[in-house]
């Protein structure tokens, strides 16, 4: 039978204890779950042999449930392995309404169906329960549940980043409100990871630390603090100002605000149902810190739609709340022999509000002509929905940020130490290093316009980047198709993107002309021309087109998401038979079906390095 243990999360795990009767729903809520709900669900728990609590005869008789098709395959899977087994499974629901929770609705069906509440999420409408094996498919043929999916495991996925995105131009090219200089000051950004560590000098600021808040999601402390060492190289590629190192290794925002919400333990392990904590904080607390941006270099394999994944709810949420959510693509781009996957791309990042960023090498030059994709970074489309992604890529090889001292980590690898600069600096590659680059332009971004929708700031990042150029062994460029799902939009160029940002009227109607001046067609980083692709990527289409960013599209708005079907305005050309959505074209091109490897079988680290599982090859 499988392993119950929910890593980190027990010392904040509410219990509910007593047995609950149905008198003492009448007592607590006066009626508020429906009969038929309650007869339901007792003539489910019988049918699996689970006895249930009391209920009074004139309740309990209604309909029987209505089957599971309201449960993820894997769980439904494990609920009829174990039908009879009263040992409880971590479980993340969906409700169907928002007043299952406003009336507690899920306290009461976490108790009915003989399990315990552990927490609520606003953010998602739903609940984080343990529920026995053989509740599970009754609690599944309620009316009020819309969803039901295994709280499942996540891991984290891993100078002249800075430079080589332009992000050095930008902090001086372009003013923002106010003639200051863009870099990030006043904006938010939270990073959903493994903690911060406290006291780094690299996070002061002229009113005291810039590590404004934390939240520990794993234990119970309140002092910021980082046992893994992931979350503190992630927040200094964002946000870090260089301090130790005379301003060598600075972060993309280095004068932005970081709040750390820590989700991963000491081994880089957390828990969906700790994630989605996470977010449904940020959310409340948006306007207290200023979020604007969720960093969130973490994810695990894909196991069910994005429709219904509860990770991927969470980010549409927060994104149609106004925040702008980062998500690392993942680093399962080949196998442990080298041969290149598709079909990668992690969760949340195949969540389509979602920006999912893949890992690039600068190869250590600021000039960008040199520059390839990673080969470990992962490749789309996506599982399930075959959705494009990834939508953008950065830097994310042999990445030098801010270290976290006596970390696992730290300790486990200590020839990734950057030797002087008071020892507070740590090399690490990965997609989790690419993410937070973007994260700390779209503060950029965020501070030259605060008036931008998350719709906007992803637009303008992919609009803005630069095809690649992307080549095959034989020096051949790829396939349009290939290169898309490889590079998304392409190389993301943070002075561009932040000039582009400045020139948008957010307040414009869709439809109407919404930039101040004409987005340049070409800047200048590493004393070379960079030309922007022009692209945007979404769902399974290519759009190009002379009005793409001149007028003012629906997806840049408030009230449509970028997973929503939508209708562009006119010189808009859909490019769609660059990125098909038929199956088929993706076998003819041998990236996709068996070719195609998930869960055990896709390794996260290679045969160069292992980092508690994450990739850190030197490509």
């Amino acid at each position: 039978m499988p392993s119950q243990n929910v890593t980190g999360l027990r010392k904040q795990t509410p219990r509910l204890a007593g047995q609950m009767h149905a008198s003492s729903l009448r007592w607590r809520r006066r009626g508020a779950v429906p009969r038929l709900l309650l007869a339901g669900a007792a003539v489910g728990l019988a049918t699996l042999g689970m006895a249930g609590p009391t209920v009074p005869r004139a309740i309990a008789a209604g309909p029987p449930p209505r089957g599971n098709q309201t449960i993820s395959g894997d769980l439904k899977a494990q609920a009829l392995a174990y039908r009879t087994s009263a040992t409880k499974k971590s479980v993340i629901v969906q409700f169907r309404s928002p007043a299952s929770l406003n009336n507690d609705d899920a306290e009461v069906i976490s108790r009915f169906a003989g399990g315990d509440l552990r927490r609520k999420f606003r953010v998602i409408n739903g609940a984080a329960m343990r529920i026995p094996y053989r509740a599970l498919l009754a609690l599944a043929a309620l009316p009020e549940v819309a969803w039901i999916s295994p709280d499942r495991q996540l891991q984290s996925t891993w100078d002249q980043d800075v430079e080589a995105q332009g992000a050095d131009q930008a902090w001086t090219a372009v003013v923002s409100p106010g003639n200051v200089n863009t870099n990030g000051a006043g904006v938010g950004v939270a990073v959903v990871d493994s903690g911060v560590k406290a006291g780094l000098a690299d996070f002061a600021g002229s009113g005291g630390s810039r590590l404004v808040a934390f939240q520990d999601f794993v234990g119970t402390q309140t002092t910021p603090y980082d046992d893994y060492g992931h979350g503190t190289h992630v927040a200094g590629i964002i946000a870090g100002n260089g301090a130790s190192s005379s301003g060598l290794f600075r972060g993309v925002a280095p004068k932005a605000n970081i709040v750390a919400l820590k989700v991963l333990d000491a081994s880089g392990c957390g828990t969906a149902s700790g994630l989605i904590s996470a977010l449904n904080w940020c959310v409340t607390n948006k306007t207290t810190y200023n979020l604007r941006v969720v960093n969130l270099s973490v994810g695990r394999d894909p196991a069910e739609s994005a429709t219904t994944d509860p990770l991927c709810a969470a980010v549409r949420n927060c994104v149609q709340a106004g925040l702008v959510v980062v998500c690392s693509a993942g680093n399962k781009g080949k196998d442990l022999e080298g041969a290149v996957r598709y079909g990668g791309i992690s969760s949340p990042a195949n969540e389509p509000a979602s920006i999912a960023v893949g890992a690039g090498n600068t190869k250590a030059t600021t000039v960008r002509t040199d520059d390839v994709v990673c080969s470990y970074s992962s490749r789309g489309p996506t599982a399930l929905d075959q959705f494009a992604k990834p939508d953008v890529v950065a830097p994310g090889n042999k990445i030098v940020s801010l270290r976290s001292t006596g970390s696992t980590l730290d300790n486990e690898n200590p020839g990734s130490r950057v030797s002087g600069y008071n020892n507070d600096y740590f090399e690490l590659s990965g997609t989790s290093m690419a993410a937070p680059q973007v994260a700390g332009i779209a503060a950029l971004m965020l501070q030259a316009n605060p008036n931008l929708t998350p719709g906007a700031v992803k637009g303008l990042l992919m609009f803005t980047a630069e095809d690649m150029q992307l080549k095959d062994a034989l020096n051949v460029l790829l396939p349009p198709g290939v290169a898309v799902i490889t590079q998304g939009a392409g190389s993301v160029n943070a002075l561009l993107a932040t000039k582009a940002a400045s020139l948008v009227n957010a307040s414009a109607a869709t439809g109407q002309s919404w930039l101040s001046a004409a987005i340049p067609s070409t800047t200048t980083i590493g004393g070379a021309a960079t030309t922007r692709s022009g692209v945007i990527l979404h769902g399974s289409n290519k759009y190009t087109g002379a009005d793409l960013m001149n007028l003012r599209q629906a997806l840049y708005g408030s009230s449509v998401l970028w997973g929503d079907s939508t209708s562009w305005t006119s010189n808009v050309a859909s490019a769609s038979n660059e990125v098909q959505v038929n199956q088929s074209f993706w076998v003819s091109l041998l990236i996709w079906g068996d070719s195609v490897l998930w869960g055990d079988s896709v390794l996260w680290g290679d045969s160069l390095n292992h980092l508690k599982g994450i990739r850190s090859s030197g490509d």
